[in-house]
């Protein structure tokens, strides 16, 4: 069990990698299974669905540990302030840029932007993996006034994406920060 649990896994951080570097549409399975370092029949035996299964996996393995990440800072006691954690969500991306020199983005974009999500599948699991992240991070916001936290929380998932595109488009950083930076201008800060 450990081998095919271990197959499986490489597989799906391969393809997390490939659809963050390349886009969904550029990455093929054949790609994926050299990526991975596992053979052509590993994927149908782990993927039957095809790609479709194998970007669902992706998309709920990248947004279990994001929204693992918002639940503990939820559950910290106390609880961080609204503003050091849209320094950390935007610190988070900051650095991730930093590290793989502009390469890897967001593979929920990729996602939609290469227009998987018109398989069904793909599109429920895009809007579990932002719902997953909305909550806590409309939680840790909660407290501020107006506008709602919930729509605290879109409008800073909705910027820090498009700020992410913009970095790498343009490999600077510029967009993080002014997100950043207005977005503790309206928390008062």
């Amino acid at each position: 069990m450990g081998k095919r649990t271990d197959s499986r896994d490489r597989t799906i951080a391969a393809a997390e990698r490939l659809f963050r570097a390349r886009g969904v549409a550029r990455t093929g399975l054949r790609e994926v299974v050299a990526a991975a370092g596992t053979a052509r029949g590993a994927l149908g035996h782990h993927f039957p669905g095809g790609k479709e299964e194998l970007i669902v996996a992706v998309l709920e393995r990248n947004a279990g540990r994001i929204a693992g990440l918002l639940r503990a800072a939820r559950d910290l006691e106390p609880p961080p302030v609204p503003a050091d954690v849209v320094r950390a969500v935007v610190g988070l991306w900051r650095e991730e840029l930093r590290r793989t020199d502009f390469s890897l983005g967001c593979p929920l974009v990729a996602t939609v932007v290469d227009d998987a999500v018109d398989h069904p599948d793909v599109r429920t699991a895009v809007t579990a993996a932002l719902t997953s992240w909305e909550e806590p991070l409309a939680t840790l916001l909660g407290g501020v006034g107006e506008p709602p936290a919930t729509g605290l929380a879109l409008a800073l998932l909705a910027a820090v994406e498009g700020a992410v595109v913009l970095a790498r488009a343009r490999r600077d950083l510029t967009a993080l920060d002014e997100v950043e930076r207005v977005f503790l201008g309206v928390l008062g800060c």
